[in-house]
């Protein structure tokens, strides 16, 4: 009953009891007047307001009420036509997000409104406009990596972001990378990616400055915050199971090899520089740039101790390695295991047949006995007493016959046969008004040192028959000969000389070495061996109040200008015969048997010696054995292999 009577007009109250009599007597009961319920107010306050214009991503509100207080809903009409369609009905709420508009375009809109008693009211149409469509900047890269003031980059890191752009625009990369801040040096233009490999490895070690702009097709950028990175510290190469051992002692210099390994953590290339020296630490640099892990040394000093280091280097830098030494042995002292006497022995050749057989006979040159014949077990088989003899060289066919040639002063050179047990004397080569003090042999032809008529090319047949007389220019006495492939090496006087021999008709000088003949400093070459690149000259310097004997190395690599390179001096002794055998020069003089080093030409070392009781004068090598022609100790038989050991 209360509930009608809030929708009665127009009474006024009275008790209740009142009311019911007057309705019974009176005849005034009566339908009480309700009034219709009213629908909402017409919305208003429209946003955006009317005819303005908005942004595409606007969103729609107005004001509306109810008379009652009823539940209001909404019916939103929006559209670019004049009567705009229905986009959503029944909205609970006064403000509509239509979700992105077109830009440039006049839309209406109007708004009815619906309350729960099904009264409903429209709006008026309003209008507004979006604006043009306006291209936003990229937005700022973001997410790093390497992330901001890491530590410990790999250095070839490769750098990423992200990066976004709110008009969905495709977007390009500038990357900006420098050791400085802020970075400078531009690595990348336009990339359509979000990272960026360096096209070489950073440095290890260094701090980096990174930024990015974004670039939209539009040509707006957005940098990036400057972000910053350090490099890890470089693990260059460690250098590990060295060869020799440090501290070893009683190395053969001529045998050292020096070995090592290596390993990288980054699994860099890596190569080597090897430091020797017998200062600690070591500062000479003897190999550069090694690929591999070994390398021989040449020219190391007997008797000495080396410092060593391996310089290991990939390519962000290098690391010393420890240092080690290790110390040569000093040189040999050679055992004497035979002799014959022969007095005053000058020249020694041996010959063989085969070298899958031992040593068939030694021949000795003697100054009082001519050639004596010495077989393997020191015995002399035969002999030919016929005065002088100051050089002999032995030539084997390989099979059954040996020929002797014996340079014997003014007989000449005479000539022999040996079938094992005998001499048989050829018709031998006696120049005229000559001198001969040396011999070598090459093929099928002799060559003859004559001090008073220069060189003589022979020809073996049945006897030594002439083919070319050679007197060198400028004009010196040839008092040794030794022969290398196409040239003949001469001494004499105070002059070295090469001379082409391929022509034996026609001989001729190459190139020549002059040594002093001042009267104070007086260097007179006597004897020759050449062998490969080089010759070996025995030399006697005169100084007047003393006498050296000197080896000099003349370098041939050049005929026509052959340069002297090295000089190794001994004692105040004369100088003899040499013999190169492997990487050793066997020198006689009146010291007795010196052993040099050879393996650098250049430095020459003292590696092994003997006294042989007099002045030796000549030396032949062969097999394991050194025969020595001493003018007081006779032949003598020196055991060499100590030095290869």
């Amino acid at each position: 009953m209360m509930a009608e009577l809030k929708r009665l007009r127009g009474y006024t109250w009275v008790p209740v009891s009142v009311c019911v009599f007057l309705c019974l007597t009176a005849g005034l009961c009566s339908d009480p007047i309700v009034e219709p319920n009213g629908p909402p107010a017409v919305p208003k306050d429209p946003a955006p307001q009317d005819s303005s214009i908005v942004p595409v991503d606007a969103m729609l509100s107005w004001t509306c009420t109810d008379p009652e207080k009823d539940p209001v809903v909404f019916d939103v009409y929006l559209g670019p036509e004049t009567e705009p369609p229905l986009v959503k009905s029944g909205h609970t709420s006064n403000v509509y997000d239509p979700d992105t508009l077109m830009f440039e375009t006049r839309y209406h809109w109007k708004i009815v409104a619906k309350d729960d008693q099904g009264n409903k009211t429209s709006g008026p149409v309003w209008t507004f406009s979006t604006a043009p469509e306006v291209n936003q900047p990229p937005d700022k890269p973001w997410n790093p990596s390497p992330p901001m003031d890491y530590s410990g980059a790999s250095v070839s890191t490769v750098l990423s972001w992200e990066s976004s752009d709110p008009d969905g625009d495709p977007l390009t990369h500038i990357v900006l990378l420098d050791t400085v801040r802020p970075p400078e040096d531009t690595v990348a233009i336009d990339i359509e990616n979000t990272f960026f490999d360096p096209a070489e490895d950073l440095i290890f070690n260094q701090d980096y400055y990174w930024q990015v702009i974004a670039k939209d097709t539009a040509q707006h950028e957005t940098p990036s915050s400057v972000w910053r990175f350090t490099t890890a510290i470089n693990n260059a190469p460690v250098v590990t199971n060295i060869d020799p051992g440090d501290g070893i002692t009683g190395l053969n210099p001529l045998d050292v090899e020096i070995v090592w390994e290596a390993q990288d953590d980054e699994g860099d290339a890596m190569w080597f520089d090897v430091l020797l020296d017998t200062l600690n630490p070591p500062t000479a640099v003897v190999a550069e740039s090694l690929s591999g892990d070994r390398f021989t040394p040449v020219g190391l000093l007997y008797d000495k101790t080396y410092y060593w280091r391996i310089r290991a280097h990939d390519q962000h830098g290098f690391r010393n390695g420890d240092v080690w030494d290790f110390s040569t042995r000093a040189p040999i002292q050679l055992n004497i295991v035979g002799n014959v006497p022969i007095s005053s022995a000058r020249g020694v050749d041996v010959a063989a047949w085969n070298p899958a057989y031992p040593i068939t006979n030694i021949y000795v040159a003697s100054q009082t006995e001519g050639i004596v014949a010495v077989d393997e077990n020191l015995t002399i088989i035969d002999s030919d007493n016929f005065g002088e003899a100051f050089d002999v060289c032995a030539q084997t066919d390989g099979f059954t016959t040996t020929n002797i040639y014996v340079a014997a002063g003014d007989l000449g050179v005479r000539d022999y046969r040996d079938g094992v047990e005998w001499l048989t004397a050829g018709k031998g080569f006696n120049p005229p008004s000559g001198n001969t003090t040396g011999v070598d042999a090459y093929g099928d032809l002799v060559y003859v040192a004559d001090n008073q008529n220069g060189l003589w090319i022979t020809e073996r047949t049945d006897s030594l028959e002439e083919r070319s007389n050679f007197k060198p220019t400028p004009l010196f006495p040839v008092e040794d000969v030794s022969v290398a492939g196409d040239y003949a090496c001469v001494v004499g006087g105070y002059h070295f000389g090469v001379v082409d021999i391929q022509d034996p008709e026609n001989p001729s000088m190459m190139g020549f070495v002059e040594y002093s003949d001042d009267e104070v400093w007086m260097e007179m070459p006597y004897y020759v061996t050449a062998s490969g690149q080089y010759a070996f000259i025995s030399l006697a310097i005169d100084t007047g109040l003393w006498l050296h004997a000197v080896i000099s190395v003349v370098d041939l690599s050049s005929p026509l200008n052959p340069q002297r390179v090295g000089d190794y001096f001994m004692s105040d002794v004369s100088p003899g015969r040499t013999e190169v055998s492997g990487d050793f020069l066997f020198v006689t003089n009146c010291d007795g048997l010196r052993v040099l080093d050879i393996s650098d030409p250049k430095e020459l070392k003292l590696a092994g010696y003997v006294n042989t009781g007099g002045c030796a004068a000549a030396v032949a090598v062969y097999g394991d054995y050194v025969y020595v022609a001493d003018g007081a100790g006779g032949l003598q038989v020196i055991d060499k292999s100590p030095l290869d050991q």
